[in-house]
């Protein structure tokens, strides 16, 4: 009798262990992905990663796919497109009116901006990700929150 109880409780114990294990994988699988930042890069890339601050993707040019990245907290919604097997976008905020040459990274915001005085100036800012405002170019100066 204790060899039978044994084995039904054995049994019951794998069914519920199986149920389990089962009930966790569907709720896994039953999680949404975390979309893909807007743009027309995903007609032209593949394999494309998100770790909720840069994007990173195999994009194609002349029929050659290579590995590129963008931190796109700076970018326009719906911005981001593959320019010769890189990922670009069009950056948000005012400066980009009277600023070329501009570029960034996770840290580090930098662009060629115009002075008053019409002049270009080399100009940088830091921490770019943390302004929760309006980057301006405040007379050949980046600077976060707009001019004073």
């Amino acid at each position: 009798m204790k060899g039978i109880e044994a084995e039904r409780r054995k049994r019951g114990n794998m069914f519920w262990t199986a149920f389990a294990v089962l009930f966790l994988a569907g709720l896994v699988m039953a999680m949404p992905a975390q979309a893909l930042p807007g743009g027309s890069y995903s007609k032209t890339c593949k394999d494309c990663m998100d770790d909720g601050q840069e994007l990173v993707c195999q994009c194609s040019y002349k029929g050659k796919f290579s590995g590129t990245s963008i931190y796109y907290g700076l970018c326009e919604s719906g911005s981001v497109t593959n320019t010769r097997s890189k990922l670009t976008c069009t950056a948000k905020g005012s400066f980009r009116r009277s600023c070329k040459d501009i570029s960034w990274n996770a840290s580090r915001l930098q662009a060629v901006c115009k002075t008053k005085k019409g002049k270009w100036n080399g100009t940088v800012l830091s921490s770019w990700s943390s302004c929760e405002s309006d980057i301006a170019n405040c007379d050949g100066a980046l600077t976060c929150g707009g001019c004073k």
